[in-house]
């Protein structure tokens, strides 16, 4: 599954993989959304710093279900772009992780999170990919 050059290349196998895992477990925070929407589960996140957030966790929080879902499915597809060594994955990794720091401060206090995060991934991948240029365009590939 995971290309060799990657394999050789601590930083790209480390922030693919920590892409990854937090990708799944937006998966899980998603499906969450859903949880409460049907109010089979209790609401344990922790107050959000902006009121709109708030009331819609507490009323609506399907209606954040879009949102959730970008970051989820975006996180799980980069990954597997930047594990099989494609350019693609990794500036989609760049993207994602963009979003995440500007949409973070509407998140917080869990945003914060999601910043140290992003931080590691975005770190990782560029030494992974200035370290040794290892991912390629689909062209390069013979």
């Amino acid at each position: 599954m995971i290309d060799a050059k990657v394999k050789e290349t601590s930083w790209l196998l480390a922030g693919g993989l920590v892409q990854l895992v937090y990708g799944l477990g937006e998966i899980g925070d998603t499906l969450y959304l859903l949880f409460l929407q049907a109010h089979w589960l209790p609401n344990v996140y922790p107050a959000w710093n902006f009121p709109e957030v708030e009331g819609l966790m507490h009323s609506q929080p399907a209606v954040l279900f879009p949102v959730f879902a970008f970051f989820a499915i975006g996180r799980v597809v980069a990954s597997l772009g930047v594990l099989h060594n494609r350019l693609w994955g990794f500036w989609l990794s760049m993207f994602v992780s963009l979003v995440t720091a500007l949409w973070a401060v509407f998140m917080l206090p869990l945003g914060g999170i999601d910043l140290l995060a992003c931080l590691f991934i975005v770190s990782a991948l560029l030494a992974g990919r200035l370290g040794g240029r290892p991912i390629m365009n689909r062209k390069d590939i013979s």
